[in-house]
């Protein structure tokens, strides 16, 4: 759950997106075969972040909204179901977005909307190890944490 910078309070269930406007929730579902729009119902994460997109994790991959459309956003080409089952989303105090999943580590850049793959970066560290946890200290250092590691 998240409330984001117009007041709407944003909810990741079990089958669909939700916003919560004060008096009602309204829904957001994935549609079958669409392969543009939200893929799955079930949401694991969101981030309202501050330049006005939400972003949403599902086990199909990573989708973000935009006004009142929900596009599906690819971080690794031709990516299996394990490499696009994100599991964590934080906003850093750059309005970065980082997305962790069961195959890896990314950063979608706020400034530019460029996807850095830290997987391809340094695969000793983060290829193929899930991230189950993003965060930021006072001093603007990023943590991350895996499985099966001490944190980075």
């Amino acid at each position: 759950m998240d409330q984001a910078a117009d007041g709407y309070l944003w909810v990741a269930g079990n089958n669909g997106l939700y916003k919560f406007d004060g008096q009602q929730f309204h829904a957001y579902y994935s549609i079958l075969k669409d392969t543009t729009g939200l893929r799955e119902n079930k949401i694991n994460t969101l981030v309202a972040a501050k330049d006005g997109r939400v972003w949403i994790a599902t086990p199909k991959g990573l989708h973000v909204l935009v006004g009142e459309t929900i596009s599906y956003v690819e971080l690794t080409p031709n990516a299996s179901d394990v490499q696009n089952h994100i599991i964590e989303l934080f906003e850093d105090s750059k309005g970065n977005i980082w997305v962790g999943s069961y195959n890896g580590l990314f950063v979608i850049e706020v400034n530019n909307d460029k996807i850095v793959n830290f997987n391809l970066n340094n695969d000793k560290l983060l290829s193929e190890k899930p991230i189950w946890g993003v965060s930021e200290d006072k001093s603007g250092r990023i943590w991350v944490a895996r499985s099966r590691n001490p944190p980075l």
